[in-house]
């Protein structure tokens, strides 16, 4: 669930896509709060904007609040309680960005990047009941590949769940599920630092090392981690991950 008064800031794969951001906010408002009363004028709780040139200086100001009326319905643009969302490429998986420490791809835009840090986490609402989108509207929930896998470990790491995250890593490899987009393995490294699983955070190595920025990304998030590491894992950390960086 989402918090009513969010503007989702999106970066989509393909140039073009989102019709500004009435597009998205639409589909959001549909899912999250949908309006079986059908009453007009509607205030949209969500709001929406597409990331670009335009978008981004008052984003990165963050201090804009406008409201603008569309047709029968109000939206209120809140650049101070912004949810930052990109999908980096077409197989990529959705990337939902912590402010405090973003997952970056090697594939996002530098408007992703800087708008990043403006992204509250905290506009998910992490104890509701999930939401269904509409069937009708949306149609049937896709496979679970590793889009799925992903984006429950990214959900169970904002809420601490370090374990459930690795166990999810494990599940995605016995499937032999990988991702296209290699920054994804950022939160399943964390996990199996966290919950001591050197073998597993020495064999996904072998998947980061060769991208130079994904590299520093991983080594930048391992050694930035504030739980206690056993003295085996600082030494993969150290070995795996950082040796090059640190030359």
């Amino acid at each position: 669930m989402l918090k009513p008064g969010t503007t989702l800031v999106i970066q989509y794969p393909l140039y073009g896509m989102g019709d500004g951001g009435y597009g998205l906010m639409e589909a959001a408002n549909v899912i999250y709060f949908p309006d079986p009363t059908g009453k007009i004028p509607v205030n949209y709780p969500l709001a929406g904007l597409t990331l670009n040139s335009e978008t981004l200086p008052d984003i990165l100001a963050g201090q804009l609040f406008k409201q603008t009326q569309y047709r029968s319905h109000t939206v209120d643009f809140d650049y101070t309680n912004l949810l930052v969302i990109s999908q980096p490429t077409l197989t990529s998986c959705v990337h939902v960005l912590n402010g405090n420490e973003p997952l970056i791809s090697t594939f996002d835009s530098v408007d992703v990047k800087l708008a990043a840090p403006s992204s509250k986490i905290e506009n998910i609402i992490v104890d509701a009941s999930p939401v269904l989108p509409p069937e009708y509207i949306f149609g049937k929930e896709p496979e679970h590949n590793w889009c799925f896998y992903f984006q429950q470990a990214d959900f169970a790491s904002q809420l601490g769940k370090w374990d459930s995250v690795a166990a999810l890593g494990d599940q995605a490899n016995r499937l032999q599920f990988s991702p296209e987009d290699r920054s994804e393995w950022i939160p399943f490294l964390k996990a199996y630092a966290i919950t001591g699983k050197a073998d597993q955070l020495k064999q996904t190595a072998k998947r980061i090392v060769g991208d130079k920025f994904l590299r520093q990304e991983a080594c930048d998030t391992l050694t930035n981690i504030q739980e206690p590491l056993s003295p085996e894992i600082e030494q993969v950390i150290a070995v795996n991950y950082c040796k090059n960086g640190a030359e």
